[in-house]
């Protein structure tokens, strides 16, 4: 986040992270050792360290290491303030820089959480450094994180850097209770308050595709999770990042919109069990009166192709809530689908449902839809106002107490009318 006070570990994965970081502002930075990809953003404008709280204006670092470059700059720079290590590592210092945020990068971790970052087996890699100062420190800023990074799989791609369990002779660095984030190439996990099952699901969807099948298998063997379904408990799609998108409504309620995920099992049932009881839902909410585990596991662990889900959610990073969600289903030739949609009354009448559908119709559109159609029973007429909103001609019948709309992509309208 901009104002964020940053810590890379060593590694060309950590130093890659701060050089993409050229589109924050008003970073600080507290480290134990200072590098040239630091320099980079500070030439870039990025490094202004104003918005630090502890030491603003300051750089703070204990030693620095890298090009002449960087030794000049730091030559009697009254910008950059070096401390003894015994201070820059001290937890709680570090945790006194709100928003302290420390990438690390590591080898292995396995399901529980467990992060082996220096050893390979019995064979000692490197050394510990100050990763488990600031993973500390990270946990206790306000507002802080604690990112653990590494690539899925090995360099030769014949190994998952997720495991079931780590490799004999691995040292357990950061235990399964130091870090919140894990980042690979396939997206996030967020660990934090997490239980033994949510953390093997959500470290399971972002490893390589190819071993994700095998990893939910041992997850079960494990007893990690407590019931499998070959191909339908995880998918190998990649998670689509391009459908992310954050949106104020009402002039202040910020909802994140993403694509659902393995992981939002529970809250999508939360979500369920949340919904007033006399309310008309959904077409594919409206015959389950309770949501099962195996019917919600079918519905987070989609392909993003044929299925495409959409959720809203409410709150702050790490415990936010789902308050809306969006469906549709491709039908055999790919050029139609379905769509249902449900937003909780507490977000009502601020323009969420619009928005959701809308967002979710275009990317339907990017996979070639052509037709749409939606299916809500009598007294829930407001639904229709979401979908005249969409900018395209629409068209309904009403037989049996059940409503269809019909919507053809292709006849955009200014006006859309029901006939």
């Amino acid at each position: 986040e901009d104002g964020s006070t940053i810590r890379a570990g060593v590694g060309s994965i950590s130093t890659a992270a701060l050089y993409a970081l050229e589109d924050k502002m008003n970073l600080g930075v507290h480290a134990d050792m200072l590098t040239d990809a630091y320099l980079h953003l500070v030439k870039k404008g990025v490094i202004t360290n104003a918005r630090k709280t502890l030491h603003p204006g300051k750089i703070v670092t204990s030693f620095c290491f890298g090009s002449r470059e960087l030794y000049d700059f730091v030559d009697n720079n009254p910008m950059v303030a070096f401390y003894p290590i015994e201070y820059t590592n001290n937890y709680l210092v570090i945790s006194q820089n709100e928003k302290m945020v420390s990438i690390n990068s590591g080898l292995e971790v396995d399901l529980t959480g467990q992060v082996c970052s220096d050893s390979l087996g019995y064979e000692i890699y490197s050394g510990v450094g100050g990763a488990i100062d600031f993973l500390r420190g990270a946990r206790g800023s306000r507002r802080g994180k604690a990112i653990m990074v590494l690539p899925a799989t090995t360099l030769d791609g014949e190994k998952s850097r997720i495991v079931p369990v780590l490799t004999e002779g691995a040292g357990v660095v950061t235990t399964r209770g130091g870090v919140q984030y894990v980042v690979t190439e396939y997206g996030t996990a967020q660990l934090h308050g997490k239980s033994i099952r949510e953390r093997a699901l959500a470290l399971i969807g972002i490893a390589h595709p190819d071993f994700r099948e095998e990893l939910m298998q041992a997850a079960y063997e494990l007893r990690y999770i407590k019931q499998y379904v070959p191909g339908v408990a995880i998918t190998k799609a990649v998670y689509p990042a391009d459908w992310e998108l954050a949106q104020i409504f009402d002039g202040y309620t910020s909802i994140f919109f993403r694509a659902v995920k393995p992981t939002d099992e529970r809250p999508l049932k939360e979500f369920f069990y949340s919904l007033p009881k006399n309310e008309s839902y959904i077409r594919f909410l409206s015959s389950m009166k309770v949501f099962p585990h195996y019917d919600v596991q079918r519905m987070v662990n989609i392909d993003y192709q044929r299925e495409m889900t959409i959720v809203g959610l409410a709150g702050e990073m790490g415990s936010e809530r789902i308050i809306a969600i969006a469906r549709c289903v491709l039908d055999e030739e790919a050029t139609g689908a379905e769509v249902d949609f449900a937003v909780h009354p507490d977000y009502g009448r601020e323009g969420i449902a619009t928005f959701l559908v809308h967002h979710l119709v275009e990317k339907t559109k990017e996979r070639g839809v052509r037709r749409l159609n939606a299916y809500f029973s009598e007294g829930n007429e407001r639904v229709f106002g979401v979908f005249q909103k969409l900018g395209y001609v629409v068209e309904s019948t009403f037989v049996d107490g059940v409503y269809e709309i019909r919507i053809n992509l292709d006849v955009p309208a200014q006006v859309c009318l029901i006939y």
